[in-house]
């Protein structure tokens, strides 16, 4: 297939190139048409480099800030100075080399100064050659981006602020690309209101009817039931509970109403009369904490792997945990993602992407309680899930900090769509794209829509705009 590269000359390749980044000197009237993020390239030694316009910047000897000139004593006066001085650059960040056969390498050749620049007039990408998925489009033109779907199981993290558009970008990008990539998709709706309500009946259910493990409902009603008024280093009757709800499936075949009552007889009869004495009422003051609803929860009647594999019939299967506590949506997660990682160990291969959305609440980077198993079960299935093409998308309103995800789960996400930030998020931001000359102003202006794609999905060395319409 022959690649589509044709357009307007703009400028021309400015001394101190790189082979991975110039600036760009435009020709006269071109500073009205060219945009930062413009699709571009260059003509280099009869080969064609394609590449992205950014960090636009103007300058005029005449009005230099801090020093004295004929043009500032002009702009003092109110009149206009000579423009004989002035000029526009840009720098080109470099995709790749365009090679004969449509393929884009990578360029290893130092960019010749001088050399024209051309803003690209069709979508470079339509005669890309490769096996790519298109899902979204450039943010300045309806031209289909590629995708690289071997990034797939090297995980995702989506980044911005409230409103940036993040469940958008996963509904109408994320979901649509990991279907035709042949992946099912199981996404956890943390307010019930992000993607419920726009799928069918079929493809959704309520997190109360999830069956929970007995190691999940132990943490569950340790967490409700304040650990029983004991210190973590010395709780012998949480250790107790776990031994009760971990050692049988006994439990299971008892009613909200008598469960209470059975998980007390059966830790009375491991501790023993005396220290069953000590601890009975601290017991019962904790499990009196626990509503109708949370027993009704611990004793839900659907198997994860009913959940996973129900998933994988429909396509898609959204977890609706609207309406439920923080306790209660971590231990389902954990019961889900518990199975999840059993499967994985024993070899299966999964064709499953898990979306976990508002990922803080899962693996904050300061957890406590049940957030340090959701956590590190994240964790794990990050670091061990790509070799069963398991993929991992968290969506997180920030990077780090209190609205962040945490490190050890984050170096394991490969693959970023970053949208307008918040101010604390700055130094990450800049560690991240810095290298690309995209600036932090630039993301902090972002509109609806707007994400920087970059990483292993992306089968180009620097990022991307992509935009959607919301």
């Amino acid at each position: 297939m022959v690649f589509k590269l044709s357009g307007d000359l703009v400028g021309f390749v400015a001394s101190g190139s790189r082979s991975s980044w110039c600036y760009v000197l435009l020709i006269e009237g071109m500073e009205d048409r060219v945009k930062e993020e413009s699709l571009a390239y260059i003509v280099d030694r009869g080969q064609r480099v394609l590449g992205v316009l950014r960090s636009g910047m103007g300058v005029d000897e005449n009005l230099r800030v801090g020093a004295y000139s004929p043009g500032v004593a002009y702009a003092r006066k109110g009149m206009k100075p000579s423009g004989s001085r002035r000029s526009f650059t840009y720098v080109f960040s470099t995709i790749g080399r365009v090679e004969d056969d449509g393929a884009i390498r990578e360029n290893r050749l130092v960019l010749t100064p001088g050399s024209p620049v051309y803003l690209c007039r069709e979508n470079p990408f339509e005669g890309l050659s490769g096996n790519h998925l298109y899902a979204a489009r450039h943010w300045e033109k309806p031209w289909k981006i590629p995708f690289d779907p071997t990034g797939i199981p090297m995980h995702i993290l989506v980044v911005g602020s409230t409103g940036s558009g993040k469940s958008f970008l996963a509904r109408h990008v994320i979901i649509p690309l990991m279907r035709e990539a042949g992946y099912s998709v199981l996404v956890f709706d943390w307010h019930g209101c992000d993607y419920a309500p726009y799928v069918g009946e079929d493809e959704k259910m309520s997190m109360g009817n999830v069956k929970m493990d007995g190691a999940t409902a132990a943490r569950f009603i340790g967490a409700k039931a304040m650990y029983f008024g004991y210190s973590a280093s010395d709780n012998k009757p949480y250790r107790t509970l776990r031994e009760v709800m971990e050692g049988s499936d006994g439990w299971r075949s008892q009613d909200p109403k008598s469960l209470p009552e059975w998980i007390m007889n059966e830790m009375a009869a491991i501790l023993g009369e005396k220290t069953w004495a000590r601890v009975a009422g601290a017991v019962e003051r904790g499990l009196n904490r626990l509503s109708d609803e949370d027993w009704k929860r611990i004793l839900g009647r659907t198997e994860p792997s009913e959940i996973i594999e129900r998933a994988r019939e429909k396509g898609l299967l959204v977890i609706d945990m609207g309406g439920f506590g923080d306790e209660e949506k971590l231990s389902v997660f954990l019961s889900i993602a518990g199975e999840v990682k059993s499967r994985i160990e024993k070899g299966e291969e999964m064709n499953l992407c898990m979306i976990i959305d508002e990922a803080p609440q899962y693996a904050g980077y300061n957890a406590k309680g049940t957030q340090q198993y959701t956590r590190d079960l994240i964790r794990d299935l990050a670091a061990t899930g790509r070799k069963h093409k398991l993929s991992l998308v968290l969506i997180s309103q920030g990077l780090a900090g209190e609205i962040g995800v945490d490190a050890s789960v984050r170096r394991n996400l490969n693959t970023h769509f970053i949208g307008r930030i918040l101010p604390q998020d700055r130094r990450e931001v800049e560690d991240m794209l810095g290298a690309y000359h995209i600036n932090y102003e630039s993301l902090l202006r972002l509109e609806r829509g707007q994400f920087y794609f970059e990483g292993r999905m992306n089968p180009f060395p620097t990022p991307i705009l992509i935009s959607f319409d919301i």
